[in-house]
């Protein structure tokens, strides 16, 4: 069983991201 992953904040934007996401989703910066 994978456990999710916690959100993020994105460096770039500061929009909550998803802890399993390779870029941001409101301003497409990589994490």
């Amino acid at each position: 069983t994978k456990l999710p992953l916690p959100d993020r904040t994105c460096p770039a934007c500061n929009a909550r991201v998803e802890g399993a996401a390779n870029f941001c989703a409101e301003c497409g910066a990589r994490l």
